[in-house]
């Protein structure tokens, strides 16, 4: 009997070794584009719109929407509201926008920042409060939708624009 199990002992850990041993990662060539000296490249474009946070728990319980210029007055206030969201922002380059939908009898809904447009003397920030339609199937509990982006810095006025999109669900 203590054979038998030597033996399946034996088995299992050769097993083991060959599955390490074929899965593991393939070293890979350095694919480098010219000499090792080279500086990186610092120039970037700007990204347009960046995604601090989203969610459906927020403290803002209506329709609200709030502009951001300064660091400390960002940080006090998803503070105070309990909200989680990215604090790593440059105010000299970027703005912050934060949309809230306000209290929501069920789950399913969402705000959906998709858009920044620079037009006639103002930056347009286009959001949409998505709404599930009469066949969705969603949590029977009070949410508070938002979504927080930052922008580029803009000395414009900023308009957010607000739309409501009903989904259907499958």
């Amino acid at each position: 009997m203590n054979k038998r199990i030597l033996l399946w002992l034996i088995l299992l850990i050769g097993v083991l070794i060959v599955i390490i041993l074929f899965t593991r990662g393939q070293p890979t060539e350095d694919t480098t584009i010219g000499q090792p000296d080279d500086p990186p490249s610092i120039e970037e474009p700007v990204e347009e719109m960046r995604v601090l946070a989203s969610g459906s728990n927020s403290t803002i319980d209506s329709k609200e929407v709030k502009v951001f210029n300064d660091y400390d007055e960002y940080i006090n206030f998803i503070d105070s509201n309990f909200i989680v969201a990215e604090t790593t922002v440059d105010f000299r380059e970027r703005v912050v926008v934060a949309v809230f939908m306000g209290l929501r009898p069920t789950g399913g809904y969402q705000v959906d920042i998709r858009e920044v447009e620079e037009r006639d003397g103002k930056m347009y920030v286009y959001a949409y409060f998505r709404t599930p339609g009469e066949d969705c199937i969603v949590t029977q509990q009070i949410t508070y939708p938002y979504e927080i982006v930052s922008i580029p810095h803009t000395n414009l006025p900023i308009e957010v624009v607000t739309e409501v999109e009903v989904y259907d669900c499958p």
